[in-house]
C-alpha cells in the first residue's frame, strides 16, 4: 500500500487591487499588433533571447533552446517566456 501524498493544491489568491495591479490591466489592454511579443505577466514588450542547454564541439557552440524572455520580469529575478 503507497503511503499518503503530503502535497496539496493551493488554491489562487485574488490578484490585489492596488495602484501597480491597475497599471498592469491597463498595459495588458493597450492595442497592439497581433504580431508582436508580450509579455503575459507584467505586459511589457521588450524581451531578450536566451539559449538554455547549449553545449560546445571543436570549441563552438551548438544546440541548445532558444526563448524570449521578458527584461522586465527579468530585472525582478522571474523568468516568463513571452508568447
Amino acid at each position: 500500500m503507497k503511503p499518503p501524498s503530503h502535497l496539496y493544491v493551493v488554491p489562487d489568491a485574488p490578484e490585489p487591487n492596488d495602484l501597480t495591479a491597475q497599471v498592469r490591466k491597463r498595459v495588458k489592454a493597450m492595442p497592439k499588433p497581433p504580431s508582436m511579443l508580450q509579455c503575459p505577466r507584467c505586459g511589457g514588450r521588450s524581451f531578450v533571447e536566451t539559449v538554455t542547454g547549449v553545449m560546445t564541439r571543436g570549441g563552438r557552440p551548438f544546440g541548445g533552446t532558444k526563448a524570449h524572455v521578458c527584461v522586465m520580469c527579468l530585472i525582478r529575478g522571474e523568468r516568463v517566456v513571452g508568447t
